[in-house]
Parts: C-alpha cells; structure tokens; sequence
C-alpha cells in the first residue's frame, strides 16, 4: 500500500462525500475514516505489521517516545484477532484515534 497525499486523500473525502446519500451509511463511514487519517496526517506513519492474535491492541511500537502509540499511528493487521470485542482478520488497518489509546476501542478506528 503506497501513501498517499493529502491531496489525493481530500479528493476522495470529497467524492465519498459529495456521493453520500440518505442510508448511504457505509459510505458516511469511509468519508469520516479518510477525514480522520487526514487530520491525523503528522503523525501518520505506517509502522510494523501487527499481529493481532494477542486479542490486544497495540501499545508499543508507536512514533512516541521510547515507541508509545500516538494518534494516526497506522498498523497493518497481517495476523488476524479479536481486538474491541469483533475480529478483525488480516489485511485490517489499526488508526489510533488519541495518543496512547491503549486498550479503547472507542480510541481505535479499524477498516
């Protein structure tokens, strides 16, 4: 996966957006998803891949200081687990929403 600009990613927001429709929830949900990875965009290197077969969310690893996760951390998921309650398989990517989200799934985004 290559990253992308901000550029490239405000213009997809715009069209996710602009294509929104009422009960278009899956799409409100992309749109939001990229306006957090843009907003989080400082911080927003993909780190190591993750294996989340330890049903935990990541809490080292991070930009951080001494490796502390902080928000717009990204991790690929290459093994899959349980983490917030729901599996998530590989291919997922973890976005820390908050510096140091621990184990807060609500501080956590998956796709």
């Amino acid at each position: 996966m290559s990253a992308k600009t901000d550029a490239e990613l405000t213009a997809a927001a715009d069209v996710i957006a602009a294509e929104t429709t009422a009960g278009g929830n899956t799409k409100t949900r992309v749109a939001n998803l990229l306006k957090d990875m843009i907003d989080s965009k400082p911080n927003n290197p993909v780190r190591g891949n993750y294996d989340a077969s330890t049903n935990l969310f990541p809490e080292v690893g991070g930009t951080g200081s001494s490796g502390v996760v902080l928000r717009g951390n990204q991790f690929p998921v290459t093994v899959g687990g349980t983490l917030g309650g729901e599996f998530r398989p590989a291919g997922s990517i973890l976005f820390a929403l908050d510096d140091q989200p621990a184990q807060d799934a609500s501080k956590w985004r998956v796709i």
